[in-house]
Formats: structure tokens, C-alpha cells, sequence
């Protein structure tokens, strides 16, 4: 929702409109993804594991490359809330690595 608060704050009504509109229906999405994975690690742990492994580090690229420039290097410092890097460890580190070690998983290779 800070992409739709952003385009309000900047006095974007419709595209706000738009961005949560999609970004709460890409949160249904999301909340399937736990299951499935819970299901699939407890019927076919090594298949599980590989599906982390390979999805994780192609999703990692292409968000670094989609997401790692703006955040560093287009957004002004002073409207900077942390940069890419600050981001991706309380991701990673704060979120995934416990998301995984729930499901018995280890972290990608």
C-alpha cells in the first residue's frame, strides 16, 4: 500500500486508486503461496527445497534489478526511508529465513 500512499500524497488520485486495487488483489495471491509450499515440503521435501532455491534467486535479480536503482539512486535522500540493501536484509533476513526454517526448509543455496 506505500506505492498507492505515495501517488495519493502526490496528489494522484486514480493511480492510487489503481495500485491498491491490484496490489490488494496480489495479496490473495500471496496468501496462497504459504500452503502450497507447507503441503509440497511435507509430501515432497527435496522438490520443495529446489522450487525455493531456483524461484528465490531468479525473483532476488530481477527485483534488484527493477527495484535496487530507484530505491539508491532516483529516490532524493531526503524522502529515502532506507536503501535497497537496508531493505532486502530485514526481508531476507528478518522474514524469509524464519518463513523457511517454519516450513523445515534451508535457506537458497
Amino acid at each position: 500500500m506505500a506505492l498507492a500512499s505515495n501517488a495519493l500524497g502526490s496528489g494522484d488520485v486514480s493511480f492510487a486508486n489503481l495500485i491498491s486495487s491490484i496490489q490488494t488483489d496480489e495479496a490473495r495471491h500471496a496468501q496462497q503461496g504459504g500452503p502450497t509450499l507447507e503441503i509440497l515440503a511435507e509430501h515432497d521435501p527435496v522438490r520443495a527445497q529446489w522450487l525455493v532455491d531456483k524461484h528465490f534467486w531468479l525473483s532476488a535479480r530481477m527485483f534488484a534489478a527493477l527495484t535496487g536503482p530507484p530505491m539508491d539512486y532516483y529516490t532524493a535522500v531526503a524522502n529515502r526511508k532506507q536503501s535497497y540493501r537496508e531493505f532486502m536484509e530485514e526481508w531476507i533476513v528478518d522474514q524469509f529465513v524464519h518463513t523457511l526454517d517454519d516450513y523445515g526448509l534451508r535457506k537458497p543455496w
